[in-house]
């Protein structure tokens, strides 16, 4: 026979067992939401300081561009150049998210290539063909730029015009966003450093790797991986003489 109160007894044990297990699992839940808080934190101080690295060097380069002009006796197009640069200048020095809009990253990237057709005039053309649903995929702020530099940096050696275009597709589950030009294009051996020195990135994420004189396309990359996790890619092709083309691969329905 059991004895009385044996059911209330039985019943507030197990109450309390349930209820303790519970607190327990909302606590590892709240420790996991604690991590996941701080590890996208340590990626956005990682992102801003990769961004602060650009900002330096782009200043650098056109401060270049602006002497040269001045020194040609170019003052109506430094005028014309000032005003497209202090507009791309307040985009990337402007707080907020790290993270904008294909469309908007477009914008302020034809700005900049604007400055470079006042600085090289018929020399340099550009083609845009990014179809209007792709314009509101996001990218890391600042990725086609450098992108552009890089080519601008590769076309010049070569006989003009120099022609950059960017581009943007649906392939399979990715937006592949390109950048081409008709510039030198990579010798098998830089080719190759560049894939290795990609793959080494992807793996440790290590943004101290990246020196002043080596940003753009590792910068750029680093900073997608960030966003868009281990899906993310960066392609690189390109023959020697015969141009070269950057296609940034972003997973869709993250």
């Amino acid at each position: 026979m059991r004895r009385p109160g044996w059911n209330k007894g039985c019943n507030e044990y197990w109450i309390s067992a349930y209820f303790a297990v519970a607190v327990f699992f909302a606590e590892i839940f709240n420790q996991i939401k604690t991590l996941e808080r701080l590890k996208e934190e340590i990626n956005q101080s990682k992102v801003s300081l990769l961004l602060s690295q650009i900002k330096p060097h782009f200043l650098y380069n056109n401060l270049t561009n602006i002497s040269i002009m001045a020194e040609n006796n170019m003052t109506p197009q430094i005028i014309t150049f000032c005003s497209n640069l202090c507009r791309y200048l307040r985009y990337i020095s402007s707080d907020g998210l790290a993270n904008v809009d294909i469309a908007t990253e477009l914008k302020y990237s034809v700005s900049y290539l604007d400055c470079m057709k006042i600085r090289y005039g018929d020399k340099l053309h550009y083609q845009l063909d990014i179809p209007d649903e792709l314009k509101k995929i996001q990218i890391p702020k600042l990725t086609l730029q450098p992108l552009i530099e890089n080519s601008l940096k590769y076309a010049f050696p070569n006989s003009p015009p120099w022609i950059i275009r960017i581009a943007a597709a649906m392939e399979d589950q990715f937006c592949c966003l390109s950048v081409s030009d008709n510039g030198i294009g990579f010798s098998e051996e830089s080719l190759g450093t560049l894939i290795k020195q990609l793959d080494e990135i992807r793996h440790s994420k290590d943004i101290y790797s990246i020196e002043i004189g080596g940003l753009g396309i590792r910068n750029v990359f680093l900073r997608l991986l960030f966003m868009y996790g281990e899906k993310a890619d960066l392609l690189i092709t390109g023959s020697q003489n015969a141009g070269a083309k950057i296609v940034i691969k972003i997973p869709i329905g993250k």
